[in-house]
């Protein structure tokens, strides 16, 4: 579900995915987190001007 938000939105903040994805903002980090530990999705750039990657689905 994140990935698949991700992929389509590399641009969107924590926040926007809180809200459309419809779960906690401190659910959301910590499954960003585990998704980061497992390689599956980096952070390219700066806060502000970075994207997501997603690497594995």
């Amino acid at each position: 579900m994140i990935l698949d938000y991700l992929s389509h939105n590399p641009d969107a903040s924590k926040e926007k995915m809180s809200q459309k994805l419809k779960i906690s903002l401190a659910t959301l980090k910590r499954e960003i987190d585990a998704l980061k530990n497992l390689g599956a999705l980096v952070r390219e750039g700066g806060l502000k001007s970075g994207k997501w990657v997603v690497l594995k689905q």
